[in-house]
C-alpha cells in the first residue's frame, strides 16, 4: 500500500506498507507497563501488536534505491500464522508507482532479521528480487546473519539469509555514502550490526530511516526500547541522539514499522517529553 511521498529537494522518497506481522505487544515495549503502551498501541485477543512491513522507495538524480524490505515469507508456516504475518506488498506496490525490480539501484536493509529482509528475495527462497542492485549490509550484521549467536537463531531465517549469497554485496565497515544525498550509519543497539540511512543533505531537508532504534512512532520515548535489543543501553543512546537531531535540527524520522505516524517530526513538550508528528501528505497505516 502505497502511503504518500515527500520532496527532501531533489530526492524523492515514497513510503510503502508492505503488509505486516503482529507480535506480542510486551516484548515490542519492553519493560514498559501494558497499561502505558496499550493506549498507544491497542492489542488484539492474543496480546499482539500490529508492525508494518515498512519500506521507503528513494528517487535520486543518480539511483532507485529501497530501504527495507521486510516479509515472514519464509518462515515456517506455523510461525508465520503465529505472528499472523501477510505477504509482502513491496514489489506490487512498488510497480503501482512505476519502479519494477530491475530497476533498483541499491537495496538497504536496516538489519538482517526475517521481518526486514524477507521480501527482498523471493518467495521460495531462490533469488534475490532486486537483480541489479548492490544489497548494502553492515559487515558485522552480515556474519552474525551466517554464523548467529544461540540467541539470534531464530531472527535470521535461512530462507532469508541464503539466497543474499548470490546478490550484489556491498558490505561496508560503519559509516559509509552510497550516491549523494543517501548514506549508512552503524548504530548497533539492537542488533550486532543495525544501521539506519539518511536521506537528504541539508538539515530541514533530511529524513532519518532508523530501524528499530526506534519502531514506531510510539516509541518516541527514549526509555521505550524492545525486548530484542541485545545491547539496550546502545539504543538509548543512539535514540537520544536521533531524537536531540529531530527537535533541534527538524529532521524527519521514519520508524522502522512506521506506527501512528511513519513518517514525522519530533517536538519536545515543556514536561520533556518527546512526540511524533505524522507529515499530512504520508497517510497512517492499516490498523
Amino acid at each position: 500500500m502505497h502511503l504518500g511521498s515527500v520532496e527532501l529537494g531533489h530526492i524523492r522518497v515514497d513510503v510503502i506498507d508492505g503488509g505486516a506481522v503482529w507480535m506480542d505487544g510486551g516484548t515490542i515495549f519492553g519493560v514498559v507497563p501494558k497499561p502505558l503502551w496499550s493506549e498507544v498501541s491497542k492489542p488484539d485477543g492474543d496480546n499482539r501488536v500490529r508492525l508494518s512491513f515498512l519500506s521507503l522507495l528513494v528517487r535520486t538524480e543518480e539511483a532507485t534505491i529501497v530501504i527495507e524490505g521486510g516479509s515472514a515469507a519464509h518462515q515456517p508456516p506455523k510461525m508465520r500464522e503465529h505472528f499472523k504475518a501477510d505477504d509482502s506488498r513491496l514489489l506490487e506496490t512498488l510497480s503501482s508507482v512505476g519502479v519494477e525490480a530491475d530497476d533498483v539501484d541499491f537495496f538497504i536493509p536496516s538489519h538482517l532479521h526475517f521481518d526486514h529482509v524477507g521480501g527482498a528475495t523471493t518467495p521460495n527462497g531462490g533469488a534475490p528480487v532486486f537483480p541489479a542492485a548492490q544489497y548494502v549490509i553492515q559487515k558485522a550484521e552480515w556474519q552474525e546473519a551466517n554464523n548467529p549467536m544461540g540467541i539470534n537463531r531464530n531472527a535470521y531465517i535461512p530462507g532469508d539469509i541464503g539466497p543474499l549469497h548470490s546478490a550484489r554485496l556491498l558490505l561496508v565497515d560503519g559509516a559509509a555514502n552510497i550516491v549523494p544525498g543517501v548514506s549508512v550509519a552503524k548504530t548497533g543497539g539492537h542488533s550486532v550490526g543495525h544501521q539506519m540511512v539518511k536521506v537528504g543533505e541539508r538539515a530541514g531537508e533530511m529524513l532519518l530511516f532508523v530501524g528499530d532504534i526506534i519502531p514506531m512512532s510510539q516509541h518516541m520515548n527514549p526509555r521505550w526500547t524492545c525486548a530484542f535489543d541485545l545491547f539496550p543501553v546502545d539504543t538509548y543512546n543512539v535514540k537520544m541522539d536521533i531524537l536531540t537531531r529531530a527537535v533541534n535540527e527538524g529532521v524527519f524520522i521514519a520508524p522502522g514499522h512506521g506506527g501512528h505516524a511513519p513518517i514525522c517530526t519530533v517536538n519536545r513538550t515543556s514536561k520533556g517529553q518527546y512526540v511524533a508528528q505524522r507529515l499530512p501528505c504520508i497517510a497512517e497505516p492499516e490498523s
